[in-house]
């Protein structure tokens, strides 16, 4: 086939496999999609290959313009137990949260306007003052990410100096997203001190100099080193940049407000021992929507504040609005969603286990019960697994069955292991159960 051999653009548009579409997608959209079929058919001949042919470029141009209007994001079933799933959102929001959006943000809502004087507001007033007295902090501000944050504080206080940071601290998070890339895109120079296990107190003290912006502390997000390791305590790196005059800054990711096992410590506690700058997430397991928040001395954030990335970086109405009633959550003293599937105990997991192999084998579905761990995910603690109950179901294919789960309404995620899919009811809210066994009956 040659290029002339290849349909016009304005008779695909006019074929009748098309005509549904016409009523419900933009004329110009679909012009867009039908050239684009076609320059891939174009690329295709010149590159030697075969071409499709009419009847394959509509059904693909079908199947793309079918794709514009369904959503992309929608519920799931998480059935893996992990609590913080990157890919399927991290931390869960609950339902009383998400009605008060619809009550209160649908039109128009006050996001930065005072209703006292009716001159304009400033949009994060109430939020900052809510994490100071959460935390400690002297001050606070918020951002669209963890990365931003760290990023902003990297800008705004060590742009065209030295961050000192060990080279244990150098991580990937998800997304392929590094830790010295974002330090040299921030404007700061990168200064390595120590080795991948070993950094001592005299690493980081032989390094500063006056070209020093800011000392660096990593949270080790989705890794742990074991073995003959070393790295000073934060008391000690907080005494060490107080005696040189150098603010000392910690990227703290995971966000709890509880100190837990394995060294990880709560916010105010971080804050204590004489962190200058903390930057964690808001949907980890802090428990709210995607955020950057940043906590602090008053005359940092100050800086961190003028900084024109401050603006850019900025949180929407929608996740300020989580982000709001998340922390009066956690100031009345009540649970987090995400505090409470953390904390679920392991008989109410082997009574709903068991009743739900009950059902199963109803279904023709042999399962078992196995007492297993799970990783709380998010990169928020790494070497840290909490105690689970695991339902096993064998089957031919992991794969294939696991993809068959991820294709039902609302689409099922499950763990894969050789020649069976793992379920964790931790992470499976009890109404969607039903829903859950109905998907599973493609396993039969």
């Amino acid at each position: 086939m040659s290029f002339s051999d290849l349909p016009q653009v304005d008779k695909l548009l006019k074929s009748d496999s098309l005509a549904p579409f016409k009523e419900t997608i933009f004329s110009a959209a679909q012009t867009h999609i039908v050239r684009s079929v076609i320059a891939e058919a174009r690329e295709e001949i010149a590159s030697g290959g075969t071409a499709p042919t009419e009847e394959e470029m509509l059904t693909e141009i079908s199947c793309r313009l079918s794709r514009l209007i369904k959503p992309s994001l929608k519920r799931a079933i998480n059935a893996t137990g992990i609590i913080l799933h990157t890919n399927l959102g991290r931390a869960p929001i609950g339902e009383e949260v998400l009605s008060h959006v619809a009550e209160e943000l649908s039109g128009y809502c006050t996001l930065e306007i005072n209703t006292e004087t009716t001159q304009r507001g400033q949009r994060t007033h109430q939020i900052e003052e809510m994490l100071c007295a959460l935390t400690g902090a002297e001050e606070a501000l918020v951002v669209n990410n963890g990365a931003a944050a760290v990023f902003l504080i990297l800008n705004a206080l060590s742009l065209g100096r030295e961050t000192i940071i060990s080279r244990g601290e150098l991580i990937q998070i998800g997304g392929g997203f590094r830790m010295p890339e974002i330090l040299l895109q921030s404007g700061a120079s990168l200064k390595e001190v120590g080795t991948t296990n070993i950094t001592e107190t005299r690493d980081y003290e032989s390094a500063i100099g006056e070209r020093t912006g800011l000392v660096l502390k990593v949270h080790p997000s989705c890794f742990s080193i074991t073995g003959h390791t070393h790295a000073p305590s934060l008391r000690d790196l907080s005494g060490l940049c107080e005696k040189h005059g150098v603010p000392f800054a910690v990227d703290w990711g995971s966000g709890s407000l509880e100190s837990r096992e394995n060294s990880e410590l709560a916010i105010s506690e971080i804050l204590k021992v004489g962190a200058s700058v903390l930057s964690f997430s808001g949907d980890k397991l802090f428990g709210s929507s995607q955020a950057g928040i940043i906590v602090g001395k008053t005359r940092l954030l100050s800086l961190l504040k003028k900084s024109p990335l401050y603006r850019a970086l900025r949180l929407g109405k929608l996740d300020l609005f989580v982000l709001e009633e998340t922390l009066r959550k956690h100031l009345r003293g009540d649970s987090s969603l995400v505090d409470r599937l953390l904390k679920t105990p392991l008989s109410i997991l082997e009574e709903r286990s068991n009743k739900f192999i009950s059902q199963l084998l109803t279904q023709n579905l042999s399962a078992k019960k196995e007492s297993g761990r799970t990783p709380i995910g998010g990169g928020s603690t790494p070497s840290e697994e909490l105690e689970t109950v695991l339902i096993t179901i064998p089957v031919q294919d992991s794969e294939h069955a696991a993809r068959l789960l991820s294709s039902f309404c609302p689409p099922i995620f499950v763990r894969k292991e050789k020649k069976k899919v793992v379920l964790d009811l931790r992470t499976v809210f009890p109404a969607d159960e039903a829903l859950l066994l109905e998907g599973l009956k493609c396993l039969s």
